[in-house]
């Protein structure tokens, strides 16, 4: 990373199994707190910009729309980590830290839209609400942010606050398997895990991200990647043919 020399470093490295961090907090540690200083070391050397991505998590979740201004209060140790990161990244002069959740075509809609294509029963839950940013929504604020030159903390995320079972519902409605998914909404104390969930973790979108873009819609986002997993399937299926 010497060698490069980098004018900005986006630190997005991070380990983010919620209930392997609680079973192993040293790794969690050792990833998200220890190494977050090291690329503040890096930064530092080359007098570069930092941008540190951080999580909703670092909120109990207790009432949601969270502000950049409130204080953190995260339940579990990912949570707590990302924070301990969140302030080793803001040492350094300039320094962005972003809060956000993310959805992507992988891990929790992936499993969806499978499960539901597959007629697999889909348990998610009723009691957990956020407003996840779609990544193709998410990489060009995060670009924008890194180009005008604010520093601090701001939150990102998109129009619309659901539970993890509505995006379940959107998604499959979405992608035309409404009829063939089987969802069973259900609650965070009927399934208890290792480490704590907040509630609802959901962000006030910071004025200063509102004033270079507009707010990502969300249900526009469900429909990209619902069309995505559909065409692919369409195209394996046809490849198999």
């Amino acid at each position: 990373m010497d060698r490069w020399r980098s004018d900005v470093v986006i630190h997005a490295a991070a380990v983010t199994d919620v209930d392997l961090c609680e079973t192993d907090p040293e790794l969690a540690v050792a990833v998200n707190v220890t190494g977050a200083s090291r690329v503040v070391e890096l930064a530092r050397r080359w007098d570069a910009r930092l941008l540190y991505l951080s999580t909703d998590s670092v909120f109990d979740g207790l009432r949601g729309r969270y502000a950049d201004t409130d204080q953190p209060t995260p339940v579990n140790v990912y949570g707590r980590t990302k924070l301990a990161g969140e302030g080793r990244a803001l040492a350094v002069a300039g320094a962005l830290v972003v809060r956000f959740n993310v959805v992507s075509p992988e891990r929790l809609t992936y499993w969806i839209l499978a499960s539901a294509e597959s007629g697999k029963p889909i348990r998610t839950f009723e009691d957990v609400r956020f407003n996840p940013v779609e990544v193709a929504d998410l990489v060009p604020i995060l670009v924008g942010l890194v180009e005008s030159g604010l520093a601090g903390v701001y939150h990102a995320g998109s129009d619309l606050t659901v539970s993890k079972a509505d995006y379940a519902e959107l998604l499959v409605r979405h992608a035309g398997l409404a009829n063939r998914a089987v969802i069973t909404r259900v609650r965070l104390a009927d399934y208890p895990m290792r480490a704590a969930r907040p509630f609802d973790t959901s962000l006030q979108v910071s004025a200063a991200v509102l004033g270079l873009f507009p707010m990502p819609d969300l249900e526009a986002a469900i429909r990209r990647l619902a069309r995505g997993f559909m065409s692919t399937i369409r195209t394996v299926q046809g490849g198999k043919g």
